[in-house]
């Protein structure tokens, strides 16, 4: 658990951004247009680089331990007394394995540490939630290629495939949440191809199997944040609604909006966090199942998630929140933000319109009666373009690399 120093109201305590992709640059809009200090680490997977309100730091490393080494080190003669924020979870990984050896030098997320390990394994997420009394779809845990094929003929398809650590694929080749398959030669070929990038890189490749909770709806995705406090309340809640993604039934969202508050939701995210003795920030996740009308939990996220500029630019700075409930200032308030404001990605959000289209899930009328209307968007903004020019510029760069190779 964290312990908050009071300081004087005058302090701005900088923010380290290690991590974070698109989220990383939200934080760093948000915090460094209100004058409090940003450094990024210059990575690929931290956005956050590009900013104008931020200054990168040219020491990458490797892997969490890099940064580890790193922060108790070389970094603690500049940075000491920073704000580590959640914006990955490799970070929320790194500060809840060695909280011991951080925690002098830095201000770092509130945590229930042993429960953070245990959100980032799929598995025990979803034995917690059973545990519980939470509804999620059904999961098999794999170890090898025998116990695959032992269960093989028993499994639903079709279904989908995906590692228990999915954070450590992530940049490995590893760009989806899961994947799916349509039958056992689909599913064998999958798993033997995660399960030897897992080794070659030596992560955990454990893999889990889970039923599809079929369906793509406006409402049928739906999240609830919060921040609970050491007595388990909540200092701020809220619900927010993904009508698509992309992959349809596995990806990102592509278009979210922040709904009315849906009281089922709440009531089933804020009865999951408080069953698991939850600390700190949290969205979690669920998906109505058509097949029985109950919601079901698809994940948990102990962090700030991709939605934080759509959260941002409805009215609620989520991302001042945390800063001012981990340096000890008064909370800014939520409870007025705008719940028409939509975030979308519009190549991602046309492809999904396209795939849904060619399997009757939408309509060319209402996919263009849903994008007439202003949006936020993730990257783009005409106070800060740079980050949306060189994104743009490295996602060129691999499409001409992806043919050239072909």
């Amino acid at each position: 658990m964290q312990i908050r120093h009071k300081r004087d109201i005058s302090e701005s305590p900088p923010v380290l951004l290690l991590d974070g992709g698109v989220v990383s640059l939200s934080v760093a809009r948000s915090l460094g247009n209100k004058g409090i200090p940003i450094y990024t680490l210059n990575i690929p997977q931290n956005y956050g680089r590009f900013s104008k309100y931020s200054n990168r730091i040219q020491f990458t490393g490797k892997c969490i331990e890099d940064w580890v080494h790193w922060l108790t080190s070389d970094a603690l003669e500049q940075f000491r007394g920073a704000v580590i924020f959640p914006c990955s979870d490799n970070i929320i990984d790194m500060v809840s394995r060695y909280r011991m050896q951080l925690a002098d030098h830095y201000i770092l997320p509130e945590s229930n540490d042993s429960l953070m390990l245990a959100m980032l394994d799929k598995a025990e997420t979803y034995k917690i939630a059973d545990k519980i009394g939470i509804p999620a779809p059904k999961t098999w845990c794999i170890n090898s290629v025998e116990e695959l094929e032992g269960i093989m003929s028993s499994l639903p398809y079709p279904c989908a495939l995906k590692p228990r650590f999915s954070h450590e694929f992530r940049g490995r080749n590893f760009l989806k949440k899961l994947f799916i398959v349509k039958n056992q030669v689909e599913l064998l070929s999958e798993f033997k191809r995660l399960y030897k990038l897992g080794k070659k890189y030596k992560f955990r490749s454990d893999l889990i199997v889970t039923e599809i909770i079929p369906g793509v709806g406006e409402n049928q995705i739906q999240s609830y944040y919060s921040y609970l406090d050491e007595n388990g309340i909540p200092l701020m809640h809220f619900t927010k609604r993904k009508p698509r993604q992309y992959p349809i039934y596995s990806g990102f969202g592509s278009y979210q909006t922040i709904g009315d508050w849906n009281p089922q939701v709440a009531e089933l995210g804020l009865k999951f966090m408080q069953g698991a003795d939850y600390l700190g920030l949290g969205n979690i996740e669920f998906k109505l199942d058509p097949r029985d009308g109950i919601l079901k939990l698809m994940e948990c996220n102990p962090r700030l998630t991709n939605a934080t500029e759509l959260i941002i630019r409805s009215g609620f700075d989520i991302a001042l929140f945390v800063y001012n409930r981990l340096v000890g200032r008064e909370l800014p308030p939520y409870e007025n933000y705008r719940k028409d404001t939509t975030l979308i990605r519009p190549v991602r959000d046309f492809l999904s319109f396209l795939e849904a289209h060619r399997k009757n899930k939408n309509t060319l009328r209402s996919y263009l009666k849903s994008i007439a209307k202003i949006h936020c968007y993730e990257v783009f903004s005409w106070k800060d373009p740079l980050p949306w020019l060189m994104l743009g510029f490295h996602y060129l760069k691999r499409v001409l690399l992806f043919k050239r190779k072909k």
